[in-house]
C-alpha cells in the first residue's frame, strides 16, 4: 500500500492529521473485517511530471467526484445540484433519513474508504463519508439517466463523461456497493442492471472497441478500471484481412517488365548509395559531433508505409489484441488495426487509461498480470500519425471513425507523444502484440532506399546541420559581394588579379 508522506510545514495540527490517518490504515491491515484484501488502494494521483503536460486532460471541469476534488472552490456550486439530484433520485423516506441510512453507514467503514486513496485524505471521518455517499448517488443517477435515455443529461454530456473517466475523480466499487445496498438498489448478488448501466456508458464513451463477455466475470475496482478491462478483453475469432488473388497468368505477362526495371534500378542505386558512404564519410568527418540517444520511438507514417513499403491499413474489425503486421502470400503487407472512434472526449480517456497501466505496473505485486496494451497503442498510433495526411488514409480505410477534423486528430496525437515518452521507464520487458507490429514495420521500412538514405545522413551529419548551414549561408552572401567586385574594377580585362574568382552568375 503506497503511502503519502507528510509535506514540510510548521503546523503541528497537519503532522497530527497524518500520523491519524496512518494509523487508521495501518488498523485496516491488521483488522480482520468483511472487506479482507480486496481494499488496497486504486485511486491515485497523476503524477507532476505527467500533469503538466496536459492539466485538462487530468483535472475534472464540470464535476468533481470524491475527496481529491469535490471541495475545490469552483465546485461549491455543484454541492446544491448534487442534493437536488439525490431528492429527485431516491424516495422522499429514504432522503429524510440520508445520513443515518448512508452517511453513518460510511462513517463505519472510514479506514476502508480511506484505503482506496493512494494519498492520505486529511478530512475528518463524517466530511469523508457525507462527500462520498453524496457523489456515489450522482454518479449512480448519472449512469441510470444514461441507461434509459441513451446519454449523459447535461449541457456537455462529453465534458461530463471526460470527468467521470479521470483516474483521480473515481468513486471506488467498494463504496458504489456499500450505497447500493443501503438504498435497497441491489436485493441480490446477482443483480446485473448496475453492470449493465456500466458497460453502456463505457460503450457510448470508448475511442476502442468494448467487450461483452467480462461485464460480470470480473471485479473492477472503479469506472475507468472497467472500461480498460472492457478495451483489452475485446477479441472475437480472428481472420486474416481480405486479400485480391491475382492470376499467375496476369502476372507474368503483365508485370515481368516492370518487376525486372525495378529490380535493376533498385541494384544500380544500392551500389551507389555504398560507395558513396566512403566519400560521405570523408565529408561528414570535418563537421559530425557525438549525437545524444534518441528518445522517441521512432517510426515510419501511415503515409510513408503506404508510398515505401506499399502498406495496406486495413480495419481488423477486432480488438487492439489483434494488431498485426503480416506479408500475405503474393508479398503484400497489410497492417491491422482496430477501429478508433475519436469524440471531443477521446483525448482525455485514452491519457487517463495510459496513466491508469502506470499505476497498475507501479503498484501490483506481480507486475507480469498487468497489461499495458492501451498505452502500447497509444505509442503506435503516436508513431504512425506526424501529420493530417496520415489521418486522412486511416479515414479512408475506415479505422479513424470521426466528426473531428483530420488536423485537430494529428495535432492530438503529436500532442500525446511526450505523455509516451515520460512513461517509458515503467513499461514492461515483455514485448506485447502491438510492439511486435512495431518491429515488423520498422524493419520492413528500414529496408527501403528512403529509410537507409536517411540513417545515412542521420548517421554521418545529424548535429553537423548547423555549422553546414552556416558555410552555406556564408558563400549565398559572398557571391553577390564578389560580383559587385568584379563588376566595379572591371575584372573581365585580360590580366586582372580578380579573373580568379570568376563566376558566372
Amino acid at each position: 500500500m503506497l503511502l503519502s508522506t507528510p509535506t514540510p510545514t510548521n503546523s503541528s495540527q497537519t503532522e497530527d492529521n497524518w500520523l491519524d490517518e496512518f494509523d487508521k490504515t495501518y488498523n485496516l491491515l491488521v483488522k480482520e473485517n468483511k472487506f479482507g484484501n480486496d481494499v488496497r488502494p486504486c485511486v491515485f494521483r497523476v503524477p507532476q511530471n505527467v500533469l503538466e503536460i496536459s492539466p485538462l486532460s487530468y483535472t475534472p471541469q464540470r464535476v468533481g467526484l470524491g475527496p481529491y476534488h469535490h471541495l475545490r472552490p469552483e465546485f461549491h456550486m455543484l454541492q446544491w445540484h448534487k442534493l437536488a439530484v439525490i431528492k429527485n433520485f431516491i424516495t422522499p423516506e429514504k432522503f429524510k433519513n440520508f445520513q443515518p441510512l448512508v452517511i453513518d453507514k460510511l462513517v463505519k467503514m472510514e479506514s476502508a474508504s480511506r484505503s482506496c486513496y493512494a494519498q492520505i485524505l486529511e478530512l475528518k471521518g463524517l466530511t469523508l463519508a457525507t462527500i462520498l455517499a453524496t457523489d456515489t448517488i450522482f454518479l449512480l443517477h448519472i449512469l441510470n439517466e444514461h441507461s434509459s435515455r441513451g446519454q449523459i443529461v447535461d449541457a456537455a454530456p462529453e465534458q461530463v463523461a471526460k470527468d467521470l473517466f479521470m483516474l483521480e475523480n473515481q468513486i471506488p466499487t467498494v463504496i458504489l456497493e456499500e450505497v447500493r445496498d443501503a438504498l435497497n438498489l441491489s436485493p441480490s448478488i446477482e443483480d446485473q442492471s448496475y453492470y449493465i448501466q456500466l458497460f453502456e456508458l463505457c460503450r457510448a464513451h470508448s475511442p476502442l472497441e468494448v467487450s461483452l463477455d467480462y461485464i460480470f466475470n470480473a471485479k473492477c475496482p472503479h469506472l475507468l478500471a472497467f472500461l480498460h478491462r472492457l478495451i483489452v478483453s475485446y477479441q472475437v475469432v480472428p481472420r486474416p484481412p481480405r486479400m485480391t488473388r491475382i492470376g499467375l497468368l496476369t502476372v507474368i505477362t503483365g508485370m515481368v517488365s516492370i518487376v525486372k526495371t525495378a529490380t535493376n534500378a533498385y541494384e544500380n542505386v544500392n551500389k551507389n548509395m555504398e560507395g558513396a558512404e566512403s566519400f560521405v564519410q570523408k565529408i561528414a568527418q570535418f563537421f559530425k559531433k557525438p549525437t545524444p540517444p534518441e528518445e522517441e520511438i521512432e517510426m515510419p507514417s501511415v503515409s510513408q508505409l503506404q508510398n515505401s513499403v506499399k502498406v495496406k491499413f486495413v480495419p481488423t474489425g477486432n480488438g487492439i489484441q489483434q494488431i498485426e503486421f503480416m506479408k500475405s502470400e503474393d508479398g503484400s503487407f497489410y497492417f491491422c488495426l482496430p477501429e478508433l472512434t475519436m469524440k471531443d472526449d477521446s483525448e482525455v480517456i485514452l491519457r487517463n487509461l495510459v496513466e491508469y497501466e502506470k499505476v497498475m505496473v507501479d503498484t501490483t505485486d506481480d507486475p507480469k498480470s498487468v497489461t499495458t496494451l492501451v498505452s502500447d497503442y497509444v505509442v503506435l498510433m503516436c508513431g504512425i500519425i506526424h501529420s493530417a495526411k496520415d489521418v486522412g488514409i486511416l479515414r479512408q480505410e475506415n479505422i479513424i471513425i470521426s466528426e473531428l477534423s483530420d488536423e485537430t486528430i494529428a495535432k492530438l496525437f503529436n500532442g500525446m507523444k511526450k505523455s509516451t515518452n515520460a512513461n517509458k521507464k515503467w513499461r514492461l520487458k515483455e514485448k506485447s502484440v502491438v510492439e511486435c507490429a512495431i518491429e515488423e514495420a520498422n524493419k520492413e521500412y528500414d529496408k527501403t532506399l528512403r529509410a537507409k538514405a536517411t540513417k545515412l545522413f542521420k548517421k554521418y551529419f545529424h548535429g553537423s546541420w548547423k555549422p553546414i548551414s552556416f558555410i552555406t549561408v556564408l558563400v549565398i552572401v559572398l557571391l553577390p559581394a564578389v560580383q559587385a567586385i568584379r563588376q566595379f574594377y572591371g575584372c573581365n580585362a585580360t590580366g586582372t588579379g580578380f579573373n580568379i574568382l570568376h563566376v558566372d552568375m
